[in-house]
């Protein structure tokens, strides 16, 4: 403490004070022991008042580029998927489509260089970028409380709120946060390959699930497991990769155009398949493909848009891929000592991108099995 030998000391207030990002580890947290805090570092966005407020509409704000990534923490609204499950009234069916859910996570944008007459810039595609986290319950009924100015009672936090992890030092290379009111963690480095979100367990000592999103429709998926579908020409051939078929967004039969067919099965219904190691995602309209590497065999399925033959006028939606681990197979109390699941995404110098996810199991830094999910983006 500066303070200790003499130096003046300023008191701060406000805006002007660190967020509550930073965790009470560095935040005093009532006991007198301050702790420096980086003033100039590469990854403040991701702590400045507007991301720890609520990470969900913090957008640009947050953003940081981590080489090769631009990476966010907000993460689009999941659909409910799929999305008229009940039959009835036109009111009930419109309201089945418009169910949405909070995902809290991050998300991973590749950026490419636009040069004109008189500047260059590096940029992004929104809809070209996927988004790895988990679904949270959005009603605050289950979050701590605070009273505020006015004596009104509100939530502390926001549900898709997180902090500096007290468990891992500070460094200028980057940052590990974990989430407040979801048992996930994610580290935050520079230069790094992968994406990676690490998921332990809840309150009821169930799995934190991984979801993954997308801006793009998927137009095709390849699996390591045998219980893919048996009407494409790699069954049975050792090595070889099968094809996984996901659900519409309707849950029904699509009829799609011929030149932009995506992975959706004839009768639009999902299927849950199991993944020993990877699965490769290839997205439609950004050409990229994403590889999801597990360290431990998951249960997943998966929810495609489609290209209809006649094509309607519109603005695209945020989300057109959704795939959602349904379980960790084996993941019980006996293999406590095993390492974590995680999911991971790279690139590569090309026009397509790889992504991986890794899981493993082991005991959290809260005395749970842990399971890690990390997105590695690969452009190949």
């Amino acid at each position: 403490d500066p303070s200790s030998l003499g130096f003046r000391t300023a008191t701060r207030s406000g805006l002007a004070l660190p967020s509550d990002a930073w965790g009470e580890r560095y935040l005093d947290g009532g006991k007198g022991e301050f702790t420096p805090l980086p003033t100039n570092e590469w990854y403040l966005n991701l702590l400045s008042h507007r991301a720890a407020k609520d990470p969900s509409s913090a957008g640009e704000i947050a953003h940081v580029y981590t080489i090769p990534y631009v990476l966010g923490v907000s993460p689009p609204r999941a659909t409910m998927l799929p999305h008229n499950t009940k039959h009835g009234s036109n009111n009930s069916k419109q309201e089945q489509t418009t169910q949405t859910q909070t995902m809290a996570g991050i998300d991973l944008y590749v950026p490419i260089m636009k040069a004109g007459s008189s500047n260059m810039q590096m940029v992004y595609d929104a809809h070209n970028g996927v988004s790895l986290g988990a679904i949270v319950n959005d009603d605050d009924a289950h979050l701590a409380k605070t009273k505020d100015a006015d004596g009104k009672t509100k939530a502390s936090s926001a549900p898709t709120s997180y902090e500096v992890d007290p468990d891992v030092p500070l460094s200028p290379l980057g940052v590990s946060l974990r989430w407040k009111h979801v048992n996930m963690k994610t580290h935050v480095v520079r230069g790094m390959p992968y994406g990676t979100v690490r998921f332990g367990r809840d309150a009821t000592g169930k799995d934190v699930l991984p979801t993954i999103l997308a801006g793009n429709r998927v137009a095709s998926i390849l699996l390591d497991s045998d219980d893919a579908g048996n009407n494409n020409n790699m069954e049975g051939k050792p090595g070889k990769k099968k094809m996984m078929m996901c659900g519409s967004m309707t849950g029904e039969h699509v009829d799609q155009g011929a030149d932009h067919v995506a992975a959706i099965s004839k009768d639009g219904k999902a299927q849950t398949y199991t993944v020993e190691r990877e699965l490769i995602l290839h997205l439609d309209q950004s050409d990229f493909t994403w590889i999801a590497f597990f360290s431990r065999p998951v249960r997943v399925r998966c929810f495609s848009d489609a290209m209809p033959k006649v094509s309607v006028p519109g603005a695209d939606t945020e989300v057109q891929f959704r795939l959602d681990v349904v379980e960790v197979i084996g993941n019980g109390e006996e293999e406590e000592e095993e390492e974590l699941a995680t999911s991971r995404t790279a690139i590569a110098p090309s026009t397509r991108v790889l992504s991986s996810i890794d899981i493993d199991s082991s005991p959290s830094s809260r005395s749970q099995n842990s399971f890690t999910s990390s997105a590695p983006l690969m452009i190949m």
